[in-house]
C-alpha cells in the first residue's frame, strides 16, 4: 500500500464479550477503508468469545488474535498487548460491544492526511438496543456533510470526551505513554492517555456527524457515582495547565462532566436521538 493509504492498526480488548463481539466484528469488515489489522487481546474470557475470536481469525486474516494467561481485572493492559502488538500508522481503539459507521476509517484517514494532525476523534451515538440507531444513520455520507473541529488539550479538559481516538502509533512510542495498569486508574485509564497524548500536539481534529455507536448498558447507567468523583479527582490531579496544577478549576470541570453524564442517562432512559449524539 502507498503512503496515502496507510495501515490501520485496530485495538479491541475483548472480556466475556461474546454477546456483541460478533457484530463488532462485522462493523469492522464492512469498513469502506481496508488497509488495517485488527488486534483483538482476550483477558481470559470464560464465555465463548475465544472460540469466535478464532473462528474469525481463521475466515478474516486482518483479524490477530492474542489471549493473556492472566486476568488483568481491566481493559488497561489488553490495550497496551495490542499497542506492543501494533505495526500501523494510525493505532485506534474499539470496546468489544461498539459499532461503527462503515466510512468512519476512511474519513479519519483522508481528514488526518488532508490536515496533517496526529490524532483525531469522531462524534457518537448512543444506544442500548440496535434497533434504537436511526437507519438513516448507516446511510453512505457525502464527503461535503464530514465537517471537523480542532480541539486542544485545554478544551479537552472541559469537554472530557474524545470518542474512538485514532493516532499516529509514533507518539505511543515517543512519548513512552501507555494506559495506565494500576487498579485505581480502572475505568479512567483510557481518558488519561488522552489527556497525555493531547499535550504533545497543538491539536487534534473531531469529525462529525457521528461515525462510532456506543452501547450503553443498563447497568452502566446506575453505576455508583461517589466512586467515580474520586476517580475523577484522580485523573485531574495528573493534569497541569500551563505548568500549575488545575486545583480549584477541578469542581468547575466535574460539574460539567456531571451535567452531561445526567443527560447521558436521560438520553437513554427517554430514547431521545437529539442527546444521545455526543459531539462535544
Amino acid at each position: 500500500m502507498s503512503d496515502t493509504t496507510p495501515l490501520v492498526s485496530i485495538i479491541t480488548p475483548n472480556y466475556n464479550g461474546a454477546a456483541f463481539l460478533a457484530e463488532t466484528i462485522d462493523s469492522v469488515r464492512s469498513q469502506t477503508y481496508t488497509h488495517w489489522e485488527m488486534i483483538i487481546v482476550d483477558d481470559c474470557s470464560n464465555d465463548n468469545s475465544a472460540e469466535l475470536i478464532r473462528t474469525a481469525a481463521k475466515t478474516e486474516p486482518r483479524i490477530q488474535p492474542y489471549f493473556l494467561t492472566e486476568r488483568s481485572g481491566g481493559p488497561a493492559k489488553p490495550r497496551n498487548y495490542g499497542l506492543d502488538a501494533a505495526q500501523g500508522k494510525y493505532v485506534v481503539f474499539l470496546d468489544n460491544d461498539d459499532l461503527w459507521h462503515p466510512q468512519k476509517l476512511e474519513f479519519q484517514v483522508m481528514l488526518m492526511q488532508l490536515e496533517g494532525v496526529a490524532i483525531s476523534s469522531v462524534a457518537m451515538f448512543r444506544f442500548q438496543e440496535r434497533s434504537e440507531i436511526p437507519p438513516s444513520m448507516w446511510l453512505p455520507i457525502p464527503t461535503e456533510n464530514v465537517h471537523f473541529r480542532k480541539i486542544t488539550y485545554e478544551m479537552l479538559l472541559r469537554r472530557h470526551c474524545t470518542p474512538h481516538l485514532m493516532a499516529e502509533r509514533r507518539l505511543f512510542l515517543d512519548y513512552a505513554i501507555r494506559f495506565d495498569e494500576r487498579e485505581e486508574y480502572n475505568r479512567i485509564e483510557d481518558m488519561l492517555c488522552w489527556f497525555m497524548l493531547h499535550q504533545h500536539v497543538p491539536y487534534s481534529i473531531k469529525l462529525s456527524p457521528p461515525l462510532t455507536f456506543y452501547r450503553q448498558h443498563s447497568t452502566s447507567l446506575s453505576a455508583a457515582k461517589l466512586p467515580i468523583i474520586a476517580k475523577q479527582r484522580l485523573l485531574y490531579g495528573e493534569q497541569r495547565v500551563g505548568g500549575k496544577p488545575i486545583g480549584w478549576r477541578f469542581p468547575f470541570y466535574f460539574t460539567l462532566y456531571a451535567v452531561r453524564g445526567v443527560l447521558s442517562r436521560v438520553a437513554a432512559k427517554l430514547n431521545i436521538t437529539a442527546l444521545n449524539v455526543v459531539d462535544y
